[in-house]
């Protein structure tokens, strides 16, 4: 029932922090906008159960995941950075497993192997595949997110 509103607050609040301003057709198109996004977002928003979402361990497990994620966006800048000078380039499509059951804990996967350069995931499903610029039969793509992400989202 709160669905609606709590989503439109939000969307409205997110409009007004990024516009920066309180200038009457900024807000009037952020209402609009805000009123779009709510009908549209209020049931993925408050898909799972509260009490799930709120838990403050998951919280402190996604400031973990978060740093994980920053070193491995810093050391995958300076790996593509080497290739790129370098021309050692090995592209491959690899097939990922996951362990993930949830949508949302793959989506996290995905997009996370998508922000750090020199991948792309192309299809998530039960298994991932992704295209890696450096593929070594070593090393397995997505690993450290998976492994930090779990605790997220499972």
């Amino acid at each position: 029932m709160l669905k609606f509103p709590v989503t439109f607050l939000l969307a409205f609040g997110a409009w007004i922090f990024f516009t920066a301003t309180l200038d009457i057709q900024e807000l009037v198109a952020g209402v609009i906008v805000s009123l779009v996004i709510a009908y549209i977002a209020k049931d993925f928003i408050f898909h799972e159960k509260p009490s799930k979402a709120l838990n403050p361990v998951r919280w402190a497990r996604f400031v973990a995941y978060f740093f994980v994620w920053l070193y491995l966006e810093i050391v995958a800048n300076l790996d593509v950075a080497y290739r790129v000078a370098t021309g050692r380039i090995n592209p491959a499509i690899v097939k990922v497993p996951t362990k993930f059951r949830s949508d949302i804990g793959k989506s996290l996967l995905g997009n996370s192997i998508t922000l750090t350069p020199g991948t792309l995931t192309i299809k998530a499903g039960d298994n991932l595949f992704v295209h890696w610029i450096a593929y070594n039969k070593k090393k397995r793509v997505g690993k450290l997110f998976e492994r930090f992400g779990l605790g997220v989202t499972e």
